[in-house]
Formats: C-alpha cells, sequence, structure tokens
C-alpha cells in the first residue's frame, strides 16, 4: 500500500473528522451534526466527511449549519479508492482523531488510516444493526473493529447482539444523549391544533420518525383507526421523511384525522404540542425522537424492540411489535387517563435527566 506521511497537528485545539453516509433525515444524522456542534462549542475542530450523499441546507434539523463538510462520493459495490481518498482528506486536515459512524464508515475508516504514516486513533459507533450482510461483510466490521481505539453502539442490546452476530469482537454501550434545555415541557408554542384546523379538545396523539418500513407507520394508522371507532376527538400527527413518503401520505389521506407533516422544522415544539407519543418500529437501538418526546414530558406508547425497554423502563407502556391491536389498546388506555398520562409524562422526563442527557 503506497502510505500518505501523517504529522501531529502543532496547534492545542484538536480536530475531529466524523465520517458517515450522509445527512439524509434520521436520528444517526442528527446525533452526527448534534455532536460536531457540541464538540466545536468545547473548543474542538469537528468536521464532516460525507461518502454516499453531500450536505444540503434546506432542513434546519438537518442543516450542517457552519461545521465544516467535505463530500468524498463512493461508487457502487466495494470502492477502492476511497480509503486513498478519505486518508488525503485525514492528511490535509492534520485529524486528531477520526469517528466513524456505522459499519461501513469504520472500515473504509480503518483502511484509510492504515495508509498513514502516523495514524491518529479511530472511534467507531453503530447506531442501527447493519442489513442483511453477507460472511464477506461481517469480517470487513470486524477487521475494522479490531483497529479501532473504541468500538460502541447505542444501547446495550445492540452491542450485545452486534457482538454475538459475528459483526464486532467488542462492542461497549454509549446511550444517545438529549439536549433537556431545548427538548422540555416549556418552550415557544407550536400552535399544531391551529396549524392543523382542530378544535382546542382534540387529543393529539404524535410520531416522528424516518418513514420507512422499519417504523411500521402502516401499524400506528391502523391503529389509531382502532381507536377512533371507539372515540371521537382525536388525531393523529404523523412527522417525518423518508423512502415511505408517499405511502404514508397516501394512507393518511384515506384514514379519518390522520395527518401526515413531512419534517418538522421545530422538533421541539412539535412534541410538546401533543399529548401522546407512539413509536411503533420493528427494531430500534436507541430511538433520539423517544428520547426527545421523553424529556418534554410527553407519555410513551412503544414496541418492546432493541434498546427500548432499557430506556422506557417502567416510563411508558410497551406492546409487541406489528401487533396494531395491542398498539390501540395502550393508546386506548392513556386516552380514557389524564392520571396515568401525566404520571408516565414526569416520570419519562425524570428518567432523561437521570440517564440520557448531553
Amino acid at each position: 500500500m503506497t502510505r500518505i506521511k501523517h504529522r501531529p497537528r502543532s496547534g492545542t485545539k484538536p480536530t475531529i473528522a466524523i465520517v458517515l453516509q450522509g445527512l439524509q433525515v434520521g436520528g444517526m444524522e442528527r446525533c452526527a451534526i448534534q455532536l460536531a456542534t457540541c464538540a466545536i462549542s468545547a473548543g474542538h475542530d469537528a468536521r464532516l466527511i460525507l461518502y454516499d450523499a453531500p450536505s444540503t441546507r434546506s432542513e434546519a434539523e438537518y442543516d450542517s449549519g457552519d461545521i465544516p463538510v467535505t463530500f468524498v462520493p463512493r461508487t457502487h459495490g466495494i470502492d477502492c479508492t476511497l480509503p486513498v481518498r478519505l486518508a488525503r482528506v485525514f492528511r490535509s486536515w492534520n485529524v486528531d482523531i477520526v469517528h466513524a459512524r456505522n459499519n461501513v464508515a469504520g472500515f473504509y475508516s480503518a483502511v484509510a488510516l492504515r495508509l498513514l504514516h502516523d495514524p491518529p486513533p479511530l472511534v467507531l459507533t453503530l447506531d442501527t444493526f447493519p442489513g442483511p450482510g453477507t460472511a464477506k461483510a461481517r469480517l470487513a466490521s470486524r477487521w475494522a473493529s479490531r483497529r479501532a481505539t473504541n468500538v460502541s453502539s447505542v444501547s446495550a442490546e445492540l452491542s450485545n447482539r452486534l457482538v454475538q452476530s459475528g459483526w464486532l469482537t467488542q462492542c461497549d454501550t454509549v446511550w444517545n444523549g438529549v439536549d433537556t434545555r431545548s427538548f422540555s415541557p416549556q418552550g415557544p408554542p407550536y400552535k399544531l391544533k391551529e396549524r392543523l384546523g382542530l378544535p382546542e379538545t382534540t387529543m393529539v396523539v404524535g410520531h416522528l420518525a424516518r418513514l420507512e418500513t422499519n417504523k411500521r407507520q402502516c401499524d400506528l394508522i391502523e391503529a389509531f383507526g382502532r381507536v377512533t371507532a371507539a372515540k371521537n376527538g382525536m388525531a393523529l400527527a404523523i412527522a417525518g421523511d423518508g423512502p415511505d413518503r408517499e405511502e404514508t401520505e397516501t394512507a393518511a389521506r384515506h384514514a379519518k384525522n390522520v395527518f401526515s407533516l413531512g419534517i418538522v422544522h421545530d422538533a421541539a415544539g412539535f412534541l410538546r404540542s401533543i399529548d401522546i407519543f407512539v413509536l411503533c418500529s420493528d427494531d430500534e437501538g436507541c430511538p433520539r425522537a423517544l428520547l426527545e418526546a421523553m424529556a418534554c414530558e410527553k407519555p410513551i406508547v412503544a414496541t418492546a424492540v432493541g434498546g427500548i425497554p432499557e430506556i422506557v423502563g417502567d416510563c411508558g407502556l410497551l406492546v409487541l411489535p406489528r401487533r396494531p391491536d395491542l398498539l390501540a389498546q395502550a393508546i386506548r388506555k392513556l386516552c380514557y387517563s389524564n392520571e396515568l398520562r401525566g404520571q408516565l409524562g414526569r416520570a419519562a422526563r425524570r428518567r432523561v435527566l437521570e440517564s440520557f442527557t448531553l
């Protein structure tokens, strides 16, 4: 291999390069932006390297703002040139720490660092379980994890599963954290009911997530229909974007009092304006939207998958995945009890303050 000489930075401000696919709508992307922003506030030089999709500045939640961003495009299949180009960026920035987000970023970053004479340490974080992978993909991830100074995932359940399934050789747990000052019961009003033309007495069930098959918005819409069949004066507000947005919007148009809002720029305001938060995914690591809703003191209904049971504990109602009937029962239970909603909401915020702050 051609090795690219790397010299340590002469200054005192560490440079952190965060490597990820892109800044599409999703929790991992928001975490990367949040991490870089916090690092810069702490006096570090944090930068983003994207390899599948260039940065856009059209959506507030996913706008990199003043964070320096470099796009190093990856070709289809195994891109043998990407590590060389990454290594050149690491060298030109005099990077002190490389933080790779997901197994693909970890593999290419690990190869790139092998090209440097004096490579900086690699930190590898997995936010979700990798998609269906081959034996070669697992081998590549294990190889990269052995070359990382630290390997972690965002939930204990995910850490255990990654090791047991052969993707990683070791894995610590570093939970996601949320800004409990921004995400709190107090804040500027969002006026969701006014925007949707709903009476103030309407009870709003809210959902904020990437619109994709794993998040099971179809189950939520079906469950909500079961609830409204027995109780009037309710609405379902679905916020987010993703590959299933058109399908979700179509289902919403054919359902009563279901609204698909697309991307909501003020996530905290949206969460403050709802009465119940529902997340009914097939699989999760440590979903940011769930933590943000808990921080806003909202009662939770969620599926007992991935890291969710450990996050929610006894601060919400958990059901089996892909069971709209059970989901409807849990939502209905909260609808009929102001006391239970208040109790679970207050407990949820306490739990975030104790264990899931930035």
